[in-house]
């Protein structure tokens, strides 16, 4: 069981963006995708979601070819939240975070509206439910589709069959108690619910402490691979980022890091 891509190459333009790159998302983890800019995360995990044709290699979801999947069906296993959602329609909230029920028309009208409360107080926008999504602000409209989301994880569990939710950057926008509310509530899903989690981040100190595990990309390949101690290294963030780097215990919880760059090393 697991969201698996193996030896992936992808192109653009006729440049190679992604050279064979492998990776696996498993049931009950949150990994972490790490890099510099342009290194390839947010195409890595669109590769992952089926959006995107493959120049080679292949992706699979719990063993079954993704491609072969009609796309209805692969929305019931897999929830996307993009870096930067687009809506250009005249939507309250809570139409924008029922869409996440879409993939599920058997869902009873009440299933819905009791899946969009409880996600709503989840992604902490509860409170703007009969808003016009056009006007919030960009952190806001962040966390109505990451409620969307949530509401796509949810629907119509089948037992056996494990989600794997793909979140780009979903703290890009948000201050620091609900960047770390959002990770952790990626936490309880995957210890909750057995999900799959995989979150492009920036930062890496929110990956140190929230992480299972981190998949560090640059130059187009995987540098590294493993739990956040093996993965956040002093020589590998060095050669990546091309920046003197610290690791060290972080001093309030243990068994987690600490990172910094010195960038006058």
């Amino acid at each position: 069981m697991s969201l698996v891509g193996r030896h992936l190459r992808i192109e653009r333009d006729g440049q190679t963006v992604l050279d064979d790159v492998s990776c696996r998302l498993g049931p009950g983890e949150v990994l972490g995708l790490l890099g510099p800019n342009g290194a390839g995360k947010s195409t890595l995990l669109s590769a992952l979601a089926g959006e995107l044709p493959l120049a080679a290699g292949g992706v699979t979801l719990d063993d079954a070819p993704l491609e072969a999947m009609p796309s209805a069906q692969q929305a019931m296993r897999r929830a996307v939240l993009p870096q930067k959602p687009g809506l250009r329609f005249a939507l309250s909230v809570t139409e924008v975070i029922g869409m996440g029920a879409y993939p599920f028309p058997a869902l009873a009208p009440d299933s819905v509206d009791a899946l969009v409360a409880d996600a709503a107080v989840r992604a902490d926008v509860a409170g703007l439910l009969d808003r016009p999504y056009a006007l919030l602000s960009g952190g806001e409209q962040q966390r109505v589709h990451l409620a969307r989301v949530l509401v796509q994880a949810a629907a119509q569990p089948v037992a056996g069959q494990p989600r794997y939710l793909l979140w780009d950057e979903p703290t890009a926008s948000q201050d620091p108690p609900h960047q770390h509310a959002v990770l952790a509530l990626a936490r309880r899903l995957a210890r909750e619910q057995d999900a799959g989690v995989l979150i492009v981040l920036h930062d890496l100190n929110l990956a140190a402490q929230w992480c299972d595990r981190l998949i560090l990309l640059a130059d187009r390949k995987v540098v590294a691979d493993g739990p956040p101690e093996a993965v956040l290294t002093p020589p590998i963030l060095a050669r990546t980022y091309g920046m003197a780097a610290h690791v060290l215990p972080h001093p309030l919880l243990a068994g987690r890091l600490q990172v910094w760059f010195d960038a006058e090393a």
